[in-house]
């Protein structure tokens, strides 16, 4: 006898998106048992991957796999209805298990048993003379791209006729979602000392233990699984999904142009939130900060970019050298330093062609004066300001300075 459960994880199960379903090798369990299911038709992505025979199938738009295990022999009759979507669908098999065929034996003209490719809504796929215990591969394709739900029903009794295997119930929805390089253990279901175990992987890689254990697991595992447990009394087929989440690509770079401050710049690319560490116990959020130290030392600097609940790091060693001046920076002094109430920047070689511009941030970088240098001295009026560092960014277009000073 051979059966077909879902398997169980160590950690934990989440839903996987149906439209992200797009190979072959991603299919997922389908369980009617007499009822229907509703899903969003997959709109906006790739066609079906090439190498299976479509058959009557011209186009391969917007793809959604499903496998399905018959537990009667008999007639099966599988209702498609997409609502206002022109659905069109090809169905595979019989094969003795479900993921193999996804490499070669789909692409056997031999192996298609139903094929529709009509401008209805509504559609019908039979599988006249279904195999009890064989598995049979299903693809929905949504010709017109339109977003709609899509029902999939049995509508033959099967009392008297072919069922679908149901033993998990809901297992279509079921998938272990995980980070790139994460280590992930499985745990088989069934535990029998004298069973022997192989578990096959999306990527081809093979096990052959109870309960394996993937370190650094990649995007090459993102797909079926499935733990085939041969007893002494039963051939158990232990099947789900693998969704491997990737990794945000982080990269920043920094500049410093004056005492203990820093520009950072973020370079990363497929992200949605940041963290920056400075290696000081303080922390931001901003895309771009701008970050000053107090003390000389050397620090290590952490930008952790985040992406769907999954994080990757990037680090960098500063060397500061932390002091406050009032010398000449270029062609500019500022004083007095720290200060009080005013500070006075005076430009030595004043040119008014020159259009000099000065920008007061504070030290997470937000511009709390922005003012045109007019004449050879400036002065800004601090007295408002809390106490604490602020950096003074004076800039033409030839040029930019820095200078940081104190707020007494």
């Amino acid at each position: 006898m051979k059966r077909f459960v879902l398997f169980l994880f160590l950690i934990y199960f989440c839903n996987i998106a149906f439209s992200q379903i797009n190979l072959c090798k991603m299919a997922i369990p389908l369980c009617l048992n007499n009822d229907s299911i509703s899903f969003p038709a997959a709109a906006n992505t790739i066609d079906a991957s090439a190498g299976p025979n479509y058959g009557c199938l011209q186009t391969l738009h917007n793809p959604t796999w499903f496998f399905f295990q018959a537990s009667k022999s008999g007639a099966i009759s599988l209702s498609i209805h997409g609502v206002t979507a022109d659905i069109d669908y090809i169905c595979w098999g019989p094969f003795a298990e479900p993921f193999t065929p996804c490499s070669s034996q789909i692409s056997d003209i031999n192996s298609i048993i139903d094929c529709s490719y009509s401008a209805l809504v509504n559609e019908l796929c039979q599988i006249p003379n279904a195999d009890s215990g064989a598995f049979y591969i299903l693809l929905i394709t949504n010709y017109n791209n339109i977003a709609s739900n899509v029902t999939i029903a049995q509508t033959n009794s099967s009392d008297s006729t072919g069922a679908i295997n149901c033993d998990s119930s809901n297992i279509y929805s079921k998938s272990l979602n995980v980070c790139a390089k994460d280590t992930i253990y499985l745990q088989s279901v069934i535990n029998d000392p004298t069973a022997q175990y192989t578990w096959v992987f999306a990527n081809g890689d093979s096990s052959f233990v109870q309960n394996p254990i993937i370190p650094n697991i990649d995007s090459t595992y993102y797909g079926q699984v499935i733990n085939k447990v041969i007893t002494s009394t039963d051939t158990i087929y232990i099947g789900g999904i693998i969704a491997v989440k990737p990794l945000p690509k982080v990269k920043f770079k920094w500049v410093t142009n004056w005492w203990g401050c820093f520009a950072f710049t973020n370079q990363s690319i497929n992200y949605d939130s940041l963290v920056w560490n400075f290696g000081d116990d303080t922390i931001s959020l901003s895309e771009n900060p701008l970050h000053c130290y107090e003390q000389n030392g050397i620090y290590i600097v952490t930008l952790t970019a985040y992406l769907n609940g999954c994080k990757n790091t990037k680090q960098d060693t500063l060397e500061v050298s932390v002091g406050i001046s009032n010398n000449l920076i270029n062609n500019f002094t500022v004083k007095p330093n720290p200060a009080s109430d005013y500070i006075d920047i005076e430009v030595n070689i004043f040119d008014s062609q020159q259009n000099l511009e000065i920008d007061l941030m504070d030290i997470s970088g937000r511009i709390l004066i922005n003012q045109m240098i007019l004449t050879k001295k400036t002065s800004l009026n601090i007295s408002n300001f809390k106490k604490g560092i602020y950096i003074l960014k004076i800039h033409s277009s030839e040029q930019t300075n820095f200078v940081k000073f104190v707020k007494m």
